[in-house]
């Protein structure tokens, strides 16, 4: 079956952010909480020769193993198995909400792996107002806005070189949700992103239209113009 479009179209977007910023001759990367590793091996394919690693405390062992058969990069299921080196960019997307302490997990995570000229790119869910059943489904403690992400940015010891959000229409729809659910104590069944089993015709629809949305937040964003949206991201570096 094909991806989520939400995966797709965010992958789509996450390049557009990117370009410009990340060297593109042989750069050595660092996915946290990398799951299947679909985002990373897309968001660098077609780079010259990029080294990258990856790591997911919830893979075992075995799973690490077949991800790095599969995929051509080092996967890992456990942070001291991780060589300690230092990586030119650090991708976290949709990790440090599982974090109880934000704050000190990427201080140690830029200690151990960032380079003096590290870029780091950083993805949350938005509005804590908007919390439900479908996060506790997934482990998320929390979920932010702009200045809060910005709050536990700065207090690691980053400096913010961009920021923004994703996603409006479906932050509408998630608003609607949430607002069904609190007044009639309804809830609908959690699934995570695995769980789409639409064809391909139904995918792509939804994906352009969500690429579309991103795009205009993107362009929006560029002009100093704020929409908020479902997800809130930031691409960040170490102070020199």
């Amino acid at each position: 079956m094909p991806r989520h479009p939400w995966e797709t179209s965010r992958i789509k977007i996450i390049k557009k952010i990117l370009t410009g910023y990340i060297n593109t001759k042989k750069p050595k990367v660092l996915d946290v909480g990398c799951g299947d590793c679909f985002a990373v091996t897309e968001l660098f394919k077609g780079l010259d020769s990029p080294h990258i690693d990856a790591v997911d405390i919830n893979l075992t062992e075995n799973e690490a193993l077949e991800l790095t058969n599969k995929k051509g990069i080092s996967v890992y299921s456990n942070y001291d198995h991780l060589q300690k080196e230092f990586y030119d960019t650090i991708i976290a997307q949709d990790v440090i909400e599982h974090v109880e302490d934000d704050v000190s997990f990427l201080k140690d995570i830029i200690s151990k792996y960032a380079s003096q000229r590290a870029l780091i790119f950083i993805t949350v869910p938005a509005f804590n107002s908007l919390y439900s059943s479908h996060d506790s489904f997934l482990g998320h403690i929390k979920r932010y806005n702009k200045n809060e992400l910005h709050k536990v940015l700065n207090q690691a010891g980053l400096q913010i070189v961009d920021s923004g959000y994703l996603f409006f229409s479906l932050l509408i729809l998630r608003f609607i949700s949430v607002c069904f659910q609190r007044r009639t104590n309804i809830t609908y069944q959690n699934k995570g992103v695995g769980a789409w089993n639409h064809g391909k015709l139904a995918s792509k629809c939804v994906e352009l239209a969500l690429v579309a949305d991103n795009c205009i937040l993107f362009f929006l964003n560029r002009f100093g113009v704020t929409i908020p949206g479902l997800s809130v991201w930031s691409l960040c570096k170490k102070p020199q």
